[in-house]
């Protein structure tokens, strides 16, 4: 990262490292090793291309599904689903709190994802396990499914495409990237207009960026940001 002739990518790494945050636990080398192969087949496969691609194949992360329990997560039985990861998935990697969605709602996308999971070796793959889904109609967001046990994983990956092409997700990430590329203050006008490239590009990123970096606020802001050290 520190010699890279790419900078610009290195810069996206990341951004998408702070924006997806899972850790690697200096104490915990079972999730540090995880983490490594998050950052070289999720995060850097996917740092300059579709927000979809990225955080589908992070959803499906041993690194990811161990940190917020989500590779333990049932909603068979009397097993209730863990929340952890349906929370951060809607409050801070898409459409965040200000899309209105409810805590029944959190719940409901935590039972949508219950069967997401890794396999049992020293090298965990993403296993989808359909005998841990919990089944039963959803509704999250305008986001609607029937949720049997036959589509559980197809259902699962709709609703994450969904909330990638949110409008309040091209939001989310449109501040962000104004945040960090030009001022640490309100820039209203290139945040309508981001957001709007983020949807009409399908969620593609380099779009965005070419429209922020081509853009009146971007050039008015040279010499007012601090580059963090790499």
């Amino acid at each position: 990262a520190a010699f890279s002739k790419r900078q610009l990518f290195e810069r996206m790494v990341e951004f998408w490292d702070d924006h997806l945050n899972v850790p690697a636990f200096p104490s915990n080398n079972h999730l540090a090793a995880r983490k490594v192969e998050e950052e070289r087949e999720v995060i850097r496969e996917h740092a300059l291309g579709r927000f979809a691609d990225l955080i589908q194949a992070q959803s499906k992360s041993p690194a990811m599904l161990g940190y917020l329990d989500q590779e333990r997560s049932r909603g068979d039985g009397n097993n209730v689903p863990n929340e952890n990861y349906a929370r951060e998935l809607m409050e801070i990697h898409t459409v965040g709190v200000e899309a209105g969605y409810t805590e029944d709602e959190v719940k409901a996308a935590a039972a949508l994802l219950t069967g997401y999971s890794v396999d049992d070796n020293n090298d965990p793959k993403f296993r989808y396990r359909p005998e841990w889904h919990a089944t039963g109609p959803i509704q999250i967001l305008g986001f609607t499914s029937a949720n049997d046990s036959t589509h559980g994983q197809a259902e699962a990956e709709k609703f994450i495409d969904y909330l990638a092409h949110h409008p309040s997700t091209a939001q989310r990430l449109a501040t962000k990237l104004a945040l960090k590329f030009v001022a640490e203050e309100s820039q209203e006008a290139l945040v309508a207009e981001l957001a709007q490239v983020y949807l009409d590009n399908d969620t593609s990123i380099a779009p965005v960026l070419e429209a922020l970096f081509t853009s009146r606020a971007f050039a008015d802001s040279v010499g007012q940001k601090i580059s963090r050290a790499m």
